[in-house]
């Protein structure tokens, strides 16, 4: 947290509430481009040691026999441990998409899964390592980050 000027707030605060981060998903549209959209996520406030425990289970991500299906299945359950909720998630006609556990499943697993997956998994890296994409943060080798390989 800074103040309006960008100036860092003096002390440093233990924050145990959700934190508000933005989720941006790239969907193929016709024509051989992506669209991008944007939602805010509202995610738990992890340690280290919770969020490397959630994000590595039950993943074999050497496997090279592992489906698509699966990976995002992980992802679903996983997911709804991280993501406490959403906002500006609508439907076509502009109605709000209620959070919950079905249905962030339901998106996850559906035909923009990976998309969203990768989308989730980017936020939750810039919130972990404190680095927006782009930037030259340190990030652990693939299958220690917390990302399933198959996800990415």
């Amino acid at each position: 947290m800074s103040k309006p000027n960008n100036q860092p707030i003096p002390g440093f605060y233990i924050e145990t509430e959700p934190l508000e981060w933005p989720v941006t998903v790239r969907v193929p549209v016709n024509g051989g481009d992506f669209a991008e959209y944007q939602f805010t996520g509202i995610f738990a406030r992890l340690s280290e040691s919770e969020f490397d425990a959630l994000a590595n289970a039950d993943v074999d991500a050497d496997d090279p026999s592992r489906s698509m299906s699966a990976v995002l299945e992980d992802n679903a359950r996983k997911f709804a441990q991280m993501l406490l909720g959403w906002k500006g998630v609508n439907y076509r006609d502009g109605s709000a998409v209620p959070f919950s556990s079905t249905s962030l499943a339901a998106q996850v697993t559906g035909p923009n899964g990976a998309a969203l997956s990768r989308g989730i998994w980017q936020a939750l890296r810039e919130i972990r390592y404190g680095e927006r994409l782009g930037n030259s943060a340190p990030q652990p080798e693939p299958g220690h980050s917390g990302e399933p390989a198959a996800a990415a």
